[in-house]
């Protein structure tokens, strides 16, 4: 009875592969919509000589469906947002400890990378760039690591304010914020900009996916109506941009506005994931393999990302892939490249992980310990004075 026990305890302990596969299909999404931003010469890097203006309205079937590719950064990152909310509302709250070992490994990893980048550089990184290099959470290198990280600290303060609410407070809240947030910042820009980051988006979305999670439980959990919601939200993804493009294809202004869908206030892409997050649930299956991958999801997205890779070694096989196949055939670019730069991320993951992880957790550990004790100590000291 002992042993059998123990094995259901494990069971009950191994991870969902079900929401695993889907976090690995969330970080190809995001591979693929940043190897898009080299190929289109966007994003806060230079622009490639031959970048394809890929935000631009065209009649072109090919490089329409290649913009799309555009958009995958907001899908991924919303998959991988819900999943985490999900489990922070479950009460399964990264500890501080936890997050310091994380905040360690993603400065670890960016100082490795700039050891190996370096010297092939030719002397051409700025003092900027060598900053961004060794605080990469304090200069948002990895936005999304940075923001969850901070996220994460303040969530159990959300979550007792979410659950001492009533259903009606928590439901009026709720709207308001995503009206406010998804409407009228959306439409008055300069209100985006002075409410700072997507970490104030991170927050509406949080409080409206509680709603969901405490009161409609029977809805969100019914595969027929999340199959139509995936559906919906897709279609009605495809059918906006697709507007998009016939508003720039007749007027100047909307010409180069393709991609003016693909942040966070965008909702399509939130109710898709949120449809794929609760099917994902359902897949109740349990694979190693599948586990250990995205086990290495993190790692993927600080190395594939890292801003000496993107600035100076992604433009060259962009530059190298279009004199291969030519500017005319983008998806085909697009494809080759992001299995190029997955596949480098998924190799140095690896190696990581056999590697350094386990030390680097170790050392992570004591040195949380000591910075607690010190803290504690000055704390004590501090109250006596008072």
């Amino acid at each position: 009875m002992r042993a059998g026990g123990a094995a259901l305890a494990d069971r009950q302990r191994e991870r969902n592969s079900g929401i695993e596969l889907l976090k690995l299909f969330a970080i190809l999404l995001i591979i693929s919509s940043h190897v898009f931003q080299t190929l289109a010469g966007l994003g806060d890097t230079d622009p490639i000589p031959s970048a394809i203006p890929l935000d631009r309205a065209t009649v072109n079937p090919q490089f329409f469906f290649a913009s799309l590719f555009g958009y995958h950064g907001a899908f991924g990152n919303g998959i991988f947002f819900l999943c985490s909310a999900w489990f922070f509302l479950d009460g399964k709250i990264p500890s501080r400890r936890k997050l310091f070992q994380t905040l360690l490994t993603i400065w670890t990893v960016s100082v490795l990378l700039f050891g190996i980048a370096f010297p092939f550089s030719g002397g051409a990184m700025t003092p900027k760039l060598l900053l961004r290099q060794f605080f990469p959470t304090s200069y948002s290198n990895n936005w999304y690591l940075t923001c969850y990280l901070v996220f994460a600290l303040i969530c159990p303060v959300l979550n007792r304010l979410i659950f001492a609410m009533e259903q009606r407070r928590l439901l009026l809240i709720s709207v308001g914020l995503v009206l406010f947030r998804f409407g009228f910042c959306f439409l008055v820009r300069g209100s985006w900009e002075l409410l700072g980051s997507e970490l104030v988006t991170w927050i509406v979305i949080y409080f409206a996916l509680a709603y969901a999670h405490r009161y409609l439980r029977k809805t969100i959990e019914s595969p027929r109506r999340m199959a139509a919601l995936l559906v919906a939200g897709l279609a009605a993804h495809l059918a906006t941009v697709g507007l998009l493009n016939l508003l720039g294809l007749r007027f100047s202004a909307f010409s180069n506005r393709l991609l003016l869908f693909s942040s966070l206030l965008y909702p399509f892409p939130l109710l898709v994931s949120f449809a794929l997050l609760m099917l994902a649930r359902r897949a109740t299956f349990h694979s190693k393999t599948i586990n250990g991958l995205a086990g290495l999801s993190m790692l993927l997205y600080i190395i594939h990302e890292n801003i000496l890779l993107r600035r100076y070694y992604r433009p060259p096989f962009a530059e190298l892939l279009l004199r291969r196949f030519g500017d005319g055939a983008p998806l085909l670019v697009l494809l080759v490249l992001t299995l190029i730069v997955a596949l480098f991320a998924l190799v140095c993951s690896i190696l990581y992980a056999l590697l350094l992880k386990k030390p680097v957790n170790r050392f992570a550990g004591w040195l949380y310990d000591r910075l607690s004790a010190l803290a504690h100590r000055a704390t004590e000291r501090l109250v006596r004075l008072q």
